[in-house]
């Protein structure tokens, strides 16, 4: 084989070899493309992802708020309820203090009363 054939030959394959590595980088190429397209969605996915537990987040938080009232409302009442008791209960014992202080008073008066007559009993015998 002479020289011009065997340039010719290695021309014809290098040229083979261009279209061949043409056709790699479109591969290359359409895979970047692809990988690109999958990496966006995945990016759209944790965005989705993320507001979701945002609110679902924002709804716990209000649910536990909403709880929060419920009882705050519900003990306020009890302390309400309590207190009321309590402010009865020290009504009645002033009551029962004065009844007590009245009834002392009587017995002393009683007794005062009771010598009195003994007095006057001896005084007329």
């Amino acid at each position: 084989m002479d020289d011009s054939k065997k340039l010719d030959l290695i021309l014809e394959k290098l040229s083979s070899m261009d279209d061949r590595l043409g056709s790699v980088e479109n591969k290359f190429s359409a895979v970047e493309n692809k990988f690109s397209a999958v990496e966006n969605k995945v990016i759209e996915s944790e965005q989705n992802i993320i507001q979701q537990v945002d609110k679902k987040i924002a709804e716990s938080e209000n649910l536990i708020l909403k709880e929060l009232d419920r009882l705050e409302i519900h003990l306020e009442k009890e302390v309400d309820q309590v207190q009321k008791n309590l402010d009865e209960i020290k009504q009645f014992y002033r009551i029962n203090k004065l009844e007590s202080d009245n009834t002392t008073l009587l017995l002393q008066m009683y007794n005062n009363l009771e010598e009195k007559i003994k007095e006057l009993e001896s005084k007329i015998a």
